[in-house]
């Protein structure tokens, strides 16, 4: 597993031991709610986060949203 990478594929995502995911800025609201408050789904790889055990999520209010909120809370 690479220690750093630019991009990567979602099963070497899924097989780290840990996972920070960072998003500011509500330009990233829908596509983190899509992530980790919808279906995990083909149509968004990054939902698969959802299924990793241990995902830490540092994000401003305007980037999570209402749905996200209620999603991590």
């Amino acid at each position: 597993m690479p220690k750093e990478a630019l991009t990567m594929g979602i099963q070497n995502i899924l097989d780290a031991h840990q996972i920070l995911l960072v998003a500011f800025g509500a330009a990233k609201r829908d596509a983190l709610t899509q992530a980790l408050a919808e279906s995990v789904t083909e149509a968004c790889p990054a939902s698969t986060l959802q299924i990793h055990p241990h995902v830490t999520v540092i994000a401003d209010r305007e980037a999570l949203g209402s749905s996200c909120v209620k999603f991590l809370l």
